[in-house]
């Protein structure tokens, strides 16, 4: 569910950088297991929040563009933007 919202809502192109942080192997491998499983836990959670960033800058770029150029606003296509994120 979560890469078929990746797919219909891919970062804005100004926000290639948009992406879940990796963890460097050598801060990593000598981590207790404990550690690293409290981190695997905030790694998941940290995962979703590029694609709900994505889909709310989207939303913000087509709200901002339909009111400067005065076009009418699809609320339906914007309601799924916000939904999404």
């Amino acid at each position: 569910m979560i890469q078929e919202r990746v797919e219909k809502h891919p970062p804005p192109e100004n926000c290639g950088n948009l992406s879940a942080t990796t963890v460097n192997e050598e801060v990593w491998d000598p981590l207790p297991r404990k550690s690293r499983s409290v981190d695997l836990s905030f790694q998941a959670v940290q995962a979703t929040m590029p694609q709900g960033t994505a889909a709310l800058t989207n939303f913000v770029g087509r709200l901002v563009t339909s009111t400067s150029n005065g076009d009418t606003l699809n609320t339906r296509d914007l309601l799924n933007h916000v939904i999404d994120s």
